[in-house]
């Protein structure tokens, strides 16, 4: 099992990092995937925190200069489940919620 990660650059919320520090301990035996956005920025290292602390395996995907919408969309497209901790409400021009979009369509 494949999950896979996005995030809001503002970083998670107190309730947002404890749910999602308890669903990789819940599942530390597979993989989790997400953007390698470098460091410094928000959810996505926050994420890698929790994973490293657990001892889950990570895969890192690499942006190479790609927008973000689309590494989002690598991301949805090689997970089996998506978490998704957007920094509010559903917007248009959200990344975040452009993937929570795009993995709703795709099932």
């Amino acid at each position: 099992m494949i999950y896979g990660f996005v995030g809001a650059s503002k970083g998670l919320t107190g309730a947002q990092f404890h749910a999602l520090a308890l669903a990789v301990a819940r599942n530390h035996e597979h993989t989790f995937t997400f953007p390698d956005v470098g460091e410094g920025t928000g959810a996505h290292e926050q994420v890698l925190y929790i994973t490293r602390a657990v001892g889950v395996s990570v895969e890192l995907l690499v942006a190479d200069g790609a927008p973000e919408a689309l590494v989002h969309t690598r991301i949805v497209d090689g997970c089996n489940i998506l978490i998704a901790c957007p920094s509010g409400p559903e917007t248009p021009r959200s990344p975040t919620w452009t993937a929570v979009r795009y993995a709703r369509m795709a099932g």
